[in-house]
């Protein structure tokens, strides 16, 4: 088995949650290493041809088309913003190769990562995909079990996320930290 060397804090904008029928708007990464020192980030709008006329004309997930109106994504996408998927994948795995990820040494981190944003890696960024090592690191899972177990432990930081993709991803990771200070803080007063 491949050591676990660094993370992809990874978030994507979807135009719903279906892999098969939804698109992806935006794709943002922090990469860093297992301490959670941030050594790379990487954000782009996914600007295929057509994309933002479809999402605006596109009535089925007034959710979605709200959300990303307000944040600007739809404008960004309606300006020309962004490169298309196959390019977008390039440079991440371009930036993981300068760094001198090994494959498969790259875990996938983030909010919702195990259940939503990998299965549409596997479908529109395959070759990412299987770069990166099987398990995920899921802050959200952490999240909710303060939550439910222990409310107001720690405060939480994604209340007010803007849904752009690398700004979320950097909020996944600044959560990621806050945690992880609790729990070095909890196992030195036990020593």
């Amino acid at each position: 088995m491949t050591t676990l060397t660094h993370m992809l804090w990874l978030d994507l904008e979807t135009t719903g949650t279906n892999e098969h029928e939804d698109l992806i708007l935006e794709i943002g990464v922090v990469l860093t290493d297992m301490d959670l020192n941030a050594i790379h980030s990487y954000s782009t709008p996914i600007g295929e041809h057509g994309l933002a006329e479809f999402v605006l004309t596109n009535k089925e997930d007034p959710f979605v088309l709200n959300m990303h109106t307000k944040n600007g994504l739809l404008s960004d996408l309606a300006e020309g913003c962004g490169v298309e998927r196959a390019q977008a994948e390039r440079e991440i795995l371009d930036m993981l190769g300068h760094v001198g990820v090994k494959k498969k040494a790259c875990i996938l981190a983030g909010s919702g990562v195990a259940h939503f944003d990998r299965r549409f890696l596997a479908v529109g960024f395959p070759e990412l995909d299987r770069h990166l090592a099987y398990p995920t690191f899921d802050i959200g899972v952490i999240r909710r079990a303060e939550m439910f177990w222990a409310p107001g432990w720690l405060p939480t930081r994604n209340d007010e996320k803007p849904h752009r993709a690398v700004q979320d991803a950097e909020l996944h990771l600044a959560d990621a930290r806050t945690y992880r200070d609790a729990f070095v803080a909890a196992l030195e007063a036990t020593r």
